[in-house]
């Protein structure tokens, strides 16, 4: 297990990583708390106030390829809230398709995110994205020459 601490100036609370592998490197899974600082009476963090809160407990699946198959939220809490105002749902599970040549299809999380496309030319290039909104791509051989919602420098 890998630990990282991270103080932000200003702040009663720092924020502690944990992360585990598998055997062969990959992330397996990752929790994120924050904790009041030693000596800090810590204020409420977004209706949620105590020593310690979850941010993100995640557990990462693969398939045999090393593609990451699933990822799962295992938080308890709910104090995280969404752009509209929800509390983010919990206990979600965001799935992940490939085609034959290992590239990202499709993401599923139902309870939080929907589905969302991905596609690819020939060669292999990405021209199409479905994110917080459709985006397309143009290519010059290797290089984006332009797409929707891209900056191209």
């Amino acid at each position: 297990m890998i630990k990282k601490e991270t103080n932000t100036p200003g702040s009663d609370y720092q924020v502690i990583s944990d992360y585990a592998y598998t055997n062969r490197g990959r992330l397996k899974k990752m929790q994120t708390h924050s904790v009041c600082r030693p000596g800090e009476s810590c204020q409420s963090v977004d209706g949620y106030s105590g020593e310690r809160y979850v941010v993100q407990y995640l557990d990462y699946g693969y398939d045999g390829a090393g593609n990451v198959q699933w990822i799962r939220d295992n938080r308890e809490n709910s104090f995280l809230t969404s752009d509209e105002g929800d509390n983010t749902d919990t206990g979600s599970t965001r799935e992940f398709e490939y085609d034959t040549l290992d590239r990202l299809t499709t993401t599923t999380a139902e309870e939080t995110y929907g589905t969302k496309e991905y596609q690819y030319d020939t060669i292999g290039n990405m021209t199409y994205m479905e994110e917080l909104e459709e985006r397309n791509f143009e290519y010059d051989g290797m290089k984006v020459t332009s797409g929707s919602d891209v900056d191209i420098v």
